[in-house]
């Protein structure tokens, strides 16, 4: 048999195999070859995903929480610039399409690719992911992922000084990974875009991978609305995520190592809870993902039990983006900044960094125990334990009102938790008014919302305008709910009724105007009540 013979009946043994009708070029041979019954077995890449001077800072410092006359970021520190990961070159066979599915099996991203290898980043830390390569044929190859290390800073093209709050040790656990991330604006060129005046963009690759990859569903930036720069004020302006019109996007204006602006940072940390709860992974950031940023992650990171010694490190991590040869490049432990963000706490009582913050959150900020706990819950790895404040006030809470039901049948409450009811007219009833008062003083615009028929809601809670401490009692006073409710049925026979209510209530007028159909005329209408005839007082005849 002649060669060409030959490599014809390779040809057909593979489109017989894969069920292809196309010719197969003899360079395409081995790639269709290891394609047939799903591909071949690529090689399964495990790594550490942490750069070597990032990986020693991370194991080999331990900061003292009553010591901040040093740092130690200066000694891993050689150069800027190593703020991204380690990725690993996967052996690509053949030229197609490469997927990678990240370790929670929820991202997917892909890249076109040619034969040699690509280097892939961002897999979840301690999990496994997947990666396959496509072509023409089916799958040429396919391995598994397994990063290892538990910092998983993000490699991006433009943003820089990202990574996930993830992996550090906490109250009963670890941080979850994906569910919250911070770093830098979304690009870098940001000074070119003023000089220039051109609009913010984001490269497209930075997209897929935020958006697709890592699943960000809301941004909230925390660079000021003014002084910032053209392209920061236009991406304010534009109110949606760079990421995404999909994206949720919020905007404050970040505080500064400071705790002093208590609507700012409550407003902050309340966005971030609200993400965490709803499993909406965030990107949070300010220009540079350093101070602003390291603001925010500071609170959120003792809210979580986080140790005040990691706490400083992933504070100075950013140093590896920056550098450290000035004091305005370096992000530094023992700066005054950070020392006097620390600092701000001593006032409020506890034994850790976490005691203290979850104070004055609850106390300064207004933000309720319970939505703290759900925080924790929402965010950890573990079995995080319920926290409380001792010495706390507890008010009673009474309800009045008759012919209607309560869904809570709480009659107090600790100082600093939430309390909400629904109030539920009894099936022959209907809620004409809801007052809420505490100490005699009506609250009930701050708190009531809902409808009165047939449902109403109240929420007393000292994350709103009005503070549960202010008060020793909260009395929730129901009116109308003696009125009764009286159900509207018709039988008409070739007419139509205007009024399509099938119930009026007591005290209230109800008019109705029912027409003969075509051909057709009225020659008796009786009205009941209770069985009573009223016709001869209710109805009248054009």
């Amino acid at each position: 048999m002649a060669l060409t013979d030959k490599l014809t009946a390779i040809g057909n043994a593979i489109r017989a195999k894969t069920g292809g009708t196309s010719l197969i070029p003899l360079v395409d041979m081995p790639a269709a070859i290891i394609s047939i019954d799903g591909g071949a077995q690529g090689q399964d890449y495990t790594w550490d995903q942490r750069q070597t001077d990032v990986k020693d800072f991370i194991s080999e410092v331990t900061y003292d929480p009553s010591d901040y006359s040093y740092s130690d970021i200066e000694d891993y520190v050689t150069t800027t610039g190593r703020y991204k990961p380690v990725g690993v070159a996967v052996a690509i066979p053949a030229a197609g399409v490469l997927t990678v599915t990240d370790g929670n099996g929820k991202g997917t991203i892909s890249f076109e690719v040619t034969v040699g290898n690509y280097t892939v980043y961002n897999i979840m830390p301690n999990t496994t992911g997947i990666y396959t390569l496509f072509n023409e044929y089916g799958v040429a190859s396919s391995g598994e992922l397994k990063p290892t290390g538990a910092l998983r800073m993000i490699a991006l093209n433009d943003a820089a000084n990202v990574r996930d709050l993830g992996g550090w040790s906490c109250d009963g656990g670890t941080v979850k990974y994906g569910k919250l991330f911070r770093g830098s604006r979304l690009f870098i060129d940001y000074n070119d875009k003023i000089a220039q005046g051109i609009p913010a963009t984001i490269n497209e690759d930075d997209i897929k991978m935020l958006h697709d990859f890592l699943g960000i569903q809301h941004e909230l930036d925390l660079r000021y609305a003014s002084g910032e720069g053209t392209v920061a004020s236009d991406e304010i302006a534009r109110g949606y995520s760079l990421i995404g019109k999909d994206v949720g996007w919020t905007h404050i204006d970040g505080a500064w190592y400071s705790i002093s602006e208590k609507a700012k940072c409550k407003a902050m940390l309340d966005c971030v809870m609200d993400c965490a709860i709803n499993n909406i992974p965030l990107y949070f950031h300010c220009a540079g993902g350093a101070d602003r940023t390291g603001t925010l992650a500071m609170f959120i990171e003792a809210l979580l039990g986080v140790s005040q010694s990691d706490i400083d490190k992933d504070y100075e991590l950013t140093c590896f983006y920056s550098g450290v040869s000035s004091a305005s490049q370096a992000r530094r432990r023992d700066e005054n900044d950070w020392k006097g963000l620390i600092n701000a706490f001593s006032s409020f009582s506890g034994s850790t960094i976490r005691d203290r913050v979850f104070r004055w959150a609850v106390v300064t900020l207004g933000i309720p125990i319970d939505k703290i706990n759900a925080f924790r819950a929402a965010m950890i790895d573990g079995t995080p334990e319920t926290l409380t404040i001792s010495g706390l006030s507890t008010y009673t809470i009474t309800k009045n009102g008759s012919g209607v039901s309560y869904d809570n049948t709480e009659t107090s409450v600790t100082q600093y938790r939430e309390y909400k009811t629904v109030i539920t007219p009894d099936p022959t009833k209907i809620i004409t008014g809801i007052t809420v008062t505490m100490d005699g003083v009506d609250i009930t615009d701050s708190v009531l919302s809902g409808d009165f028929v047939p449902f109403g809601e109240i929420q007393i809670a000292s994350n709103g305008t009005v503070d549960v401490s202010e008060y020793a009692a909260a009395n929730v006073n129901v009116s109308g709910g003696g009125t009764t409710r009286y159900t509207v049925s018709k039988t008409l026979n070739n007419s139509t009724a205007s009024n399509s209510s099938t119930q009026a209530t007591s005290g209230d007028s109800y008019a109705d105007v029912i027409t003969p159909n075509t051909g057709y005329v009225i020659s008796s209408v009786a009205v009941t009540m209770g069985g009573v005839d009223i016709s001869s007082s209710c109805v009248f005849y054009q």
